[in-house]
C-alpha cells in the first residue's frame, strides 16, 4: 500500500520592499501578480506616503498577494525598514534618536525588527564608507536591491557576510516601477490563510530568527534593465582624484605616404 508523504511545508516569496511612492496598492499588487509573489511590503519612505489604510484594507480583501506597509528610517550608513506589531508607536521619537543602535534597540523593546536594507548607499548615489554595528541579532540584511550602485551592493553583500547572517532581497529604494519584483525574499510561512495582523506577525517572526534568503526572479517583460546608477567614488583613489590624473589621450598622427 502506497503512503502519501509528508505535507509541503509552507513558503512564501516576499518583496521586503517596494517604495510606496510608485503607485497605489492595487497597483503594486498587480505587479506582484505578475511577479508570482506571495506577499509585498510598501515602505514609506515619506509619512505623507503612507496607503491610506482603507485602500490597504481593500486591497487585500480579494485573494490577491497580501499587501504590508512599513515605515523607513535612515541616515548615514543606515537604512531600516521598521517591522513594528502594533501601529501605534510614536516613531518620530524613534526617529529623532538619530543613532542606528539606539533606533534597533527602541524597535526591539517595542517587540518589533530593524531590518536593515540598502544601509550603505544614500539617496543620492553616494556610499557610506564607515557603518555603524548591526545590533546582536540574527536577522538578514536587505542587500540584493535593484539599481543603486554598484559598490554600495557589493559592500553590502559583503557586510552580510562578514557577520553572517541571511542576504536578503527586494526592490529596494531605488527601484523603478518597472523593477519591482525582479528580487525577492523566500520565507518558510504561510501568509495566504488568517488576517493581515497573523501574516505580518509570522514575517516578524522569521525575519527575527534569520530566516530567510535572497531570490532572483525572471523578469516577465522583456523591458530593457534601467542602467545601474554609477558609485561617484568608482574610478577614483583614496584621494578622490580621478586615476590616472588629468592626462589626456593624443591620436598618434600617421605619417603621410
Amino acid at each position: 500500500m502506497r503512503t502519501q508523504g509528508p505535507a509541503a511545508r509552507p513558503h512564501a516569496l516576499i518583496d521586503l520592499y517596494v517604495p510606496a511612492r510608485l503607485g497605489t496598492p492595487e497597483a503594486l499588487q498587480a505587479l506582484a501578480v505578475a511577479a508570482g509573489l506571495d506577499a509585498i511590503v510598501l515602505v514609506a519612505e515619506d509619512a505623507f506616503e503612507l496607503p491610506n489604510a482603507d485602500s490597504v484594507a481593500a486591497v487585500n480583501s480579494n485573494g490577491g498577494p497580501r499587501v504590508l506597509v512599513a515605515p523607513m528610517i535612515a541616515g548615514p550608513g543606515f537604512r531600516f525598514v521598521l517591522f513594528l506589531p502594533s501601529s501605534e508607536v510614536n516613531l518620530e521619537s524613534i526617529e529623532a534618536a538619530g543613532d542606528p543602535r539606539v533606533v534597533q534597540a527602541a524597535v526591539a523593546e517595542l517587540g518589533g525588527l530593524a531590518l536593515a536594507a540598502s544601509p550603505r548607499q544614500g539617496p543620492g548615489g553616494e556610499v557610506s564608507r564607515a557603518v555603524p554595528l548591526l545590533d546582536a541579532g540574527k536577522q538578514g540584511i536587505v542587500a540584493l536591491a535593484m539599481a543603486g550602485s554598484r559598490l554600495g551592493r557589493d559592500l553590502d553583500l559583503e557586510d552580510a557576510a562578514v557577520a553572517e547572517r541571511p542576504i536578503l532581497g527586494a526592490s529596494g529604494p531605488f527601484a523603478t516601477l518597472a523593477e519591482v519584483g525582479r528580487y525577492a525574499t523566500l520565507l518558510p510561512i504561510d501568509v495566504r490563510n488568517g488576517d493581515l495582523v497573523t501574516v505580518s506577525a509570522r514575517i516578524l517572526s522569521a525575519l527575527q530568527k534569520g530566516l530567510g534568503f535572497a531570490v532572483e526572479i525572471e523578469p516577465r517583460h522583456t523591458d530593457k534593465r534601467t542602467p545601474e546608477r554609477p558609485d561617484p567614488r568608482e574610478g577614483r583613489n583614496d584621494d578622490g582624484d580621478a586615476k590616472g590624473g588629468n592626462r589626456r589621450r593624443h591620436r598618434r598622427k600617421s605619417k603621410p605616404s
